[in-house]
């Protein structure tokens, strides 16, 4: 099983919203190269210069988290639940897929971390740090299931293009 850890919700001082400033600040600094890669994957130049543009955003993350901040923010936003681990939208449907902050989180901890009697038990810790190079290798593992996965499947939603 899984152990989720929610944000706090709203405005208060343990927020989300209010203790997130260096994802804002890349989020702020890709903005240049999102807008870019949307102009060149629509091929939106010169062809569309008068006309107005409407985009659909879709937001993932943990099913617990308070998403009422986000949504008053972005008119145009909306949630899909579930893990960018996995599938999230049907065949052929997304032009441009972006991840910002949460594409170098693991799925899972590696289950041999997690077994006491294993010799790459790691203590309980959820960083390889000061570990030895079995655990490092059990993160690396872990990390390329977790990124074929996530190419696959993004592969898979992307229109071909």
């Amino acid at each position: 099983m899984t152990t989720s850890y929610p944000m706090n919700d709203g405005n208060s001082a343990y927020s989300y919203f209010n203790n997130s400033q260096r994802q804002k600040e890349l989020i702020d600094a890709s903005k240049d190269m999102v807008r870019d890669a949307i102009i060149g994957k629509l091929d939106v130049e010169e062809k569309y210069h008068n006309i107005i543009l409407e985009f659909q955003v879709f937001f993932s993350d943990h099913v617990e988290n308070d998403f009422n901040t986000l949504f008053r923010s972005f008119p145009y936003a909306s949630r899909v639940l579930g893990s960018f681990h996995g599938r999230l939208f049907p065949s052929q449907s997304i032009h441009f897929a972006h991840s910002s902050c949460a594409i170098h989180w693991l799925s899972k901890i590696p289950k041999e971390l997690l077994d006491e009697k294993s010799p790459t038990w790691n203590k309980g810790l959820i960083h390889y740090g000061t570990s030895n190079i079995d655990v490092v290798n059990a993160y690396i593992a872990q990390f390329e299931k977790d990124m074929e996965i996530f190419f696959n499947t993004r592969a898979e939603e992307i229109v071909p293009g």
